[in-house]
């Protein structure tokens, strides 16, 4: 007899959500202490307790646990911003990305360069976190159109993550110096504001 959909379903949903949080932990804290690229499975199995087999019939793969656990363990960015106009909720959330990325730039830094190498990795990050974010980011947006305070023909929210997300990678590269708050705060400011035709309030 063919397993039913409930059945294949309960097989690879046996670990509690607990259980889960326990492994996203240690998958962080071996991620800190090794970096990705000599991260196993074989670690995450031993430093939780846990069988590979039981590892794998919950994530198919290294990156799809490694960013998992990187994206359960944080809040979306863009999660409960509303200050009531567009300008003051971007400047809320490259506050809060400041503030992260500052708190785990050796983390992140350390995940962005095995993106280079790592398809997977680089496609499980882009699928588990930047869309996810780029979603929430639209409604930012289409909350202030339906305020009527987003003019006709302004920046989309693709535009405005491809704006943030030169910003967050350029800094390093053109003046050595991570992007911290203050520096996202003034890029928001004289860039994406007025990308968007808005003026902060």
């Amino acid at each position: 007899m063919m397993p039913t959909e409930t059945t294949t379903t309960a097989r690879r949903s046996r670990l509690s959500e607990s259980r889960e949080r326990e492994i996203y932990g240690v998958v962080e804290d071996l991620l800190r202490q090794d970096g990705y690229e000599a991260l196993t499975m074989d670690q995450i199995a031993a430093a939780s307790h846990a069988s590979k087999a039981t590892l794998y019939r919950r994530w198919n793969t290294k990156a799809e646990l490694v960013i998992t656990a990187i994206r359960m363990r944080r809040p979306m960015l863009t999660r409960d911003i509303d200050t009531g106009t567009l300008a003051g909720d971007l400047l809320t959330l490259v506050r809060d990305a400041g503030a992260r990325l500052n708190e785990e730039a050796p983390l992140l830094r350390g995940l962005g360069q095995a993106m280079h190498q790592n398809p997977d990795l680089l496609r499980a990050f882009r699928d588990q976190v930047m869309l996810p974010e780029r979603a929430g980011l639209e409604v930012l947006l289409r909350r202030a159109e339906a305020r009527g305070e987003l003019p006709e023909g302004s920046a989309g929210s693709t535009e405005v993550v491809y704006m943030l997300l030169g910003a967050v990678i350029g800094r390093p590269i053109l003046e050595e110096k991570d992007p911290d708050t203050d520096f996202l705060v003034r890029f928001t400011h004289q860039v994406i504001l007025p990308s968007l035709r808005l003026t902060p309030r």
